[in-house]
C-alpha cells in the first residue's frame, strides 16, 4: 500500500478518506471489532467545523439535537446565557463514525477491524510498513507512509520514537454517562464550573432529544490523584439528577495541551489524538 492508517477513529477515517481521493493506495486497520467502537467523546460538535472538515452534505441521521444556546452554571449557581453566534450538533456518534468508515471505504480505501498494529518496520531509517496481528496470524505489510491515529494512547508514536509524553495537568480525566429520563432542553448544552466539583476541568450536560443527554466532567490529570474523575461524577448525577436511569458509562482521557512540536518523521504522520 502507499498508506497505512492505524485506528478508525474519525481522525483515521477522515486520514484514509483524504488519502485515497488522491488516488493512492489506503489500508485502514482498527483493533476493536468495528470503526464505531468504543465511544468516547460527549459528541458535540461545532456545525462550521463540521462542514468544514466534510466536503459531503450532513446526514440529518447523524445529529441527536441542534444546539443554539449555551447554559453556564458558576460554582454558587448563578446562570449565564453566553450570546454565542454559532449553531451546535450533539451527534450519534456511532452512526457518524460508522458513515466516515463507509466515506473512506467508498473512495478506494481498504478498511479491516479486530487487526492490531504490534510494530513498525525501517528501511534506512525510514518507517517503510506494518506489522499486524489479525484473527491469530501476523502479517507484514510495506508502504510508503504510516498514519498514526490510534489515539491518546499511541503505541504507533511511541514505536516511531516521536515523543508524545505531556504534562499530567495537560491531559483531562474524563468520564461520561449517558442519561435518560432527564428534563432538559433539547437545544441548549450546560457547563458547570467548580474549582471543587471540577478541579481543573468542568462538568457539561449535552442533550440528545427525548429525555436523553450526556451528562460527564472532565477534571486535570494531577487533580485525580485524590479522587477520580468517575466518583466525582457519580456525586454529581445523585445531586443534580437523581431520578435519572443511566444507560452507559464511559471513561477517557482527552489531551488539552498544544499541539505537539513533532508529529511527523521520516515515513509517518500522527493525527488525531496521537
Amino acid at each position: 500500500y502507499d498508506v497505512i492508517v492505524v485506528g478508525g477513529g474519525p481522525a483515521g477515517c477522515m486520514a484514509a478518506y483524504a488519502a485515497a481521493k488522491e488516488n493512492v493506495s489506503v489500508l485502514l486497520v482498527e483493533k476493536d471489532r468495528e470503526i464505531v467502537s468504543p465511544v468516547r467523546f460527549a459528541e458535540a460538535v461545532g456545525k462550521d467545523g463540521l462542514e468544514k472538515i466534510l466536503d459531503t452534505e450532513i446526514d440529518p441521521g447523524w445529529i441527536a439535537a441542534t444546539i443554539k444556546k449555551f447554559q453556564f452554571v458558576a460554582p454558587d449557581g448563578t446562570v449565564i446565557y453566553p450570546q454565542v453566534p454559532m449553531t451546535g450538533y450533539v451527534l450519534h456518534r456511532k452512526l457518524f463514525d460508522f458513515d466516515l468508515g463507509a466515506l473512506a471505504s467508498k473512495s478506494g480505501a481498504q478498511i479491516v477491524t479486530k487487526t492490531s498494529a504490534v510494530k513498525l518496520s525501517k528501511e534506512e531509517d525510514s518507517i517503510s510498513g506494518v506489522s499486524v496481528r489479525s484473527n491469530g496470524k501476523d502479517y507484514h505489510i510495506k508502504c510508503k507512509i504510516v498514519i498514526g491515529a490510534d489515539g491518546v494512547e499511541s503505541r504507533v508514536a511511541r514505536w516511531a520514537g516521536i515523543d508524545t509524553t505531556i504534562q499530567m495537568e495537560d491531559m483531562e480525566t474524563c468520564a461520561q454517562m449517558t442519561l435518560a429520563n432527564l428534563n432538559v432542553a433539547d437545544d441548549t448544552c450546560v457547563f458547570y464550573f467548580s474549582q471543587k466539583k471540577f478541579p481543573g476541568g468542568y462538568g457539561w450536560v449535552f442533550p440528545k432529544g427525548n429525555n436523553l443527554a450526556n451528562v460527564g466532567l472532565g477534571i486535570s490529570g494531577d487533580k485525580a490523584r485524590s479522587e477520580s474523575a468517575f466518583s466525582r461524577l457519580e456525586e454529581f448525577i445523585r445531586t443534580e439528577f437523581p431520578e435519572a436511569s443511566i444507560l452507559n458509562k464511559t471513561i477517557g482521557g482527552v489531551p488539552c495541551g498544544n499541539r505537539l512540536p513533532r508529529i511527523t518523521s521520516d515515513g509517518i504522520l500522527l493525527v488525531g489524538d496521537a
